[in-house]
């Protein structure tokens, strides 16, 4: 498996029960609540929650997430996802690993780009110095 660069968050799971199907198995839209769950961990790290993005006078949104699926998750299945930056020019790029912590074996990648929006909702055709500063690159 590639590694994560060393500025990756990575997150720990239990698959609940409300997220499988009848055969036990991750419904697959469930998968973004565990990225997502990453995300806001990565973000965190480098002081850039939402709270901190509007304290700065911007939003993000997304505008692309994207996932392949290697192998399930399944009901109780303890699993890791970790969410590093790979671009931040003209948007914020994030990837993705998630991994069967029992088995070792990735389960997921996936990406997710993010807009950086203005106070008034304008679409930024790049990223703002206050936030780029903030990034590992």
């Amino acid at each position: 498996m590639i590694r994560p660069p060393e500025h990756a968050v990575t997150i720990e799971g239990e698959v609940p029960f409300h997220h499988v199907d009848l055969l036990k198995v991750v419904w697959h839209g469930h998968y973004f609540v565990y990225l997502e769950t990453a995300r806001t961990a990565l973000l965190r790290s480098v002081d850039l929650d939402n709270d901190e993005l509007e304290r700065l006078g911007y939003h993000s949104v997304v505008v692309d997430s994207q996932i392949r699926h290697v192998a399930p998750l399944r009901y109780g299945d303890q699993f890791c996802c970790s969410a590093w930056f790979t671009q931040v020019d003209f948007s914020i790029r994030i990837s993705y690993f998630l991994w069967n912590k029992r088995t070792g074996k990735r389960v997921a990648k996936a990406k997710m780009i993010l807009a950086i929006l203005n106070k008034s909702g304008e679409l930024l055709l790049g990223t703002p110095d206050a936030i780029r500063t903030r990034l590992p690159f």
